[in-house]
């Protein structure tokens, strides 16, 4: 009697200490569900930053290689400037010197030009000279003609006078001739000196026309000198900071490189974490399994027990589908998912979308609605496509609300995530899962998955999946 008693006390203990282990592995599952979750979440966002890194990373690079360009083209353009500042100085010392040349040469001009009116007033003067020599030529030819005619009535007496008559007339005569000759050459004289005072005039005008253009081009050969020195200065504070600028761009680089490098090893290091992260939700996921199926009731038993039956169910109406010829057991087997156009996140349908929205919600709804801890209940096939959800879950989706879509529009989806796959390929009689399920725009909901596997005529078709608050 003793003996009984005890091993009933054992038994009961047994049962206690299993049914705490299933507790107490449904918490660490779901908490390691939550580390895991957010683990994903870092290795995605490190990812993404990597990327952006990555990106970064050959921005400074090619700003690196940048920079050394342009710090060789200003040092190109510091030794050009050089050379422009020298060519534009001995260009204002060749101009000054012309300018020089130029003012001598319009000095010269302008004294030829009173040289040459000073040379028409002698000639003036001249002329009226031989006018007066002209004059008493013709006097004296009158005087001559006067005496010859003296003596020529004095006869014999008169003859020797008459020959000294006769000289001065012939004297008087060239003379007069003489003066022709003089005032024809100063005529022609007169008109070259004209021509040199207009030829003077204009070349004296022209040289100050070249000499004031001169000056205004020595003055902005003199300006754009000074310019050239002033851009030659500028280039070379340039060249200063461009020099200083490839330097900081250089330690930037190494230093982009260097965090790149820390970076990675950050990414290898949160995926290995994941992954032994994943390792012990598995292993918590297992023990749960173990204790469920020593056949003592544990706090997963209930939801194992409806995911079970209701799979069961499931497979029977499919089959009876197929019986009746409603459908073939290749279309209800299909893998052909066919994108409905603008759906965001993409939805699709399959040959036996329609079926399943018949015949699934007798069984999902009532199920969903027996328990507030059940926050859905679904079917998926072998690849984690979910055909048909909950009613609450299928609503119409809105066209530009990704996000509300995400968390209202569910059905028709394929959730490949690890948790959706792997209800849908179990042939186990059951699984019990732990994760943090995705409402979209940054929510997430700790949630145990329960699911067992749906067979029809002996087919592995997929799981169904209870989705239980944590």
């Amino acid at each position: 009697m003793v003996s009984e008693t005890a091993e009933r006390t054992d038994t009961i203990a047994m049962t206690d200490v299993v049914r705490e282990i299933a507790r107490s592995s449904g918490s660490l599952g779901v908490q390691l569900a939550d580390v895991a979750g957010f683990v994903e979440s870092l290795s995605l966002q490190v990812s993404a930053q990597m990327k952006q890194l990555d990106a970064l990373a050959r921005e400074v690079s090619d700003l690196d290689a940048d920079n050394g360009m342009i710090e060789t083209a200003t040092q190109e353009a510091l030794g050009l400037t050089a050379q422009a500042t020298e060519r534009s100085r001995s260009s204002r010392d060749d101009v000054e010197a012309s300018v020089g040349q130029i003012g001598v040469m319009s000095d010269a001009a302008r004294r030829v030009e009173t040289r040459s009116i000073e040379l028409q007033d002698l000639i003036r003067k001249v002329e009226g000279i031989l006018q007066s020599i002209r004059d008493i030529a013709r006097q004296t030819n009158l005087l001559a003609l006067n005496a010859t005619i003296e003596a020529a009535r004095a006869g014999e007496a008169g003859r020797g006078f008459s020959v000294v008559a006769t000289e001065v007339k012939q004297l008087a005569g060239m003379t007069e001739g003489a003066t022709f000759q003089i005032e024809e050459t100063l005529s022609q004289l007169d008109k070259s000196i004209v021509d040199l005072v207009r030829d003077a005039g204009v070349a004296s005008k022209s040289a100050g026309d070249v000499l004031s253009m001169s000056g205004q081009i020595t003055g902005s050969i003199g300006s754009t000198t000074d310019q050239v020195e002033e851009l030659s200065t500028i280039v070379e504070k340039v060249a200063g900071g461009t020099q200083s600028i490839k330097q900081r761009s250089g330690s930037l680089n190494e230093s982009f490189a260097s965090l790149n490098t820390g970076m990675r090893a950050s990414e290898a290091d949160i995926g290995d974490t994941g992954r032994r992260v994943s390792d012990l939700v598995d292993l918590a996921e297992k023990l749960i399994e173990t204790t469920a199926s020593t056949g003592l009731d544990t706090v997963d038993t209930p939801m194992i027990e409806a995911a079970r039956a209701a799979a069961g169910r499931i497979g029977s109406l499919l089959e009876q589908a197929v019986d009746r010829g409603e459908i073939s057991m290749a279309d209800l087997f299909s893998e052909r998912y066919e994108p409905i156009p603008g759906t965001d996140p993409v939805q699709s349908m399959t040959p036996f979308v329609r079926l399943t929205d018949r015949l699934l919600p007798e069984v999902q709804e009532p199920l969903l609605a027996s328990s507030e801890a059940i926050v859905f209940c679904a079917a998926v096939d072998r690849n984690g496509f979910l055909p048909t959800h909950n009613k609450k879950f299928s609503q119409a989706q809105r066209k530009g609300d990704a996000t509300w879509n995400a968390a209202n529009a569910r059905n028709r989806r394929v959730f490949s995530d690890r948790v959706g796959l792997k209800a849908g390929r179990n042939t186990r009689p059951f699984i019990v899962q732990t994760y943090r399920r995705d409402m979209g725009g940054g929510t997430f909901l700790l949630m145990k998955d329960v699911s067992a596997p749906i067979t029809v005529k002996g087919k592995h078709w997929g799981g169904f999946r209870i989705g239980v608050k944590a």
